[in-house]
């Protein structure tokens, strides 16, 4: 069984480059696979295609668009189990996303984000319980700056506190 980890980010900026990094999200259509990496080395090679409809970061829509892009996921993320659930609201001045990755926050993807799209500032969270993993991100100027706070969840759930936490 898989354990989730909830994300949320809140993105702000010029609403040119909100728009920019929006657009990377795109949403699978029918017969959209995955990127070949996944299907080689978690699939015994055989083709994987995409939920019509999930969200996903599309390589294809960065200028420039990364040389080892069919790598770059799996290099980032270091697990099989890539962005899933991803929801993206664009609003005037602010974006938000949420996403759930499995077993780990993958933190290199949030400094990843914050070199690809430094002009934009980035304040999130991310937690999964039942592991008792959580902290807080903030990105800005190509930078990431993490706080790690599992210790403080897993000492409030051993007390009896837990219920105030909760995944975004």
């Amino acid at each position: 069984m898989i354990n989730w980890v909830d994300h949320t980010l809140t993105i702000t900026g010029e609403q040119t480059e909100l728009k920019r990094f929006a657009n990377c999200f795109v949403r699978a259509k029918e017969g959209d696979l995955f990127p070949r990496y996944y299907s080689d080395e978690y699939n015994d090679g055989e083709p994987l295609t995409r939920r019509v409809g999930e969200l996903y970061f599309s390589f294809d829509k960065l200028a420039p668009r990364p040389e080892d892009s069919e790598r770059w996921v799996l290099a980032r993320w270091g697990i099989k189990w890539v962005a899933c659930g991803a929801e993206i609201d664009l609003t005037p001045g602010e974006l938000k996303l949420k996403w759930s990755s499995g077993y780990a926050p993958a933190l290199a993807v949030y400094a990843e984000l914050a070199e690809l799209f430094p002009r934009l500032k980035m304040r999130g969270d991310y937690c999964e319980l039942m592991l008792c993993i959580g902290g807080e991100v903030f990105c800005y100027g190509g930078k990431l700056t993490h706080i790690d706070k599992s210790k403080i969840i897993e000492a409030e759930m051993d007390a009896g506190g837990g219920r105030k936490w909760r995944c975004s």
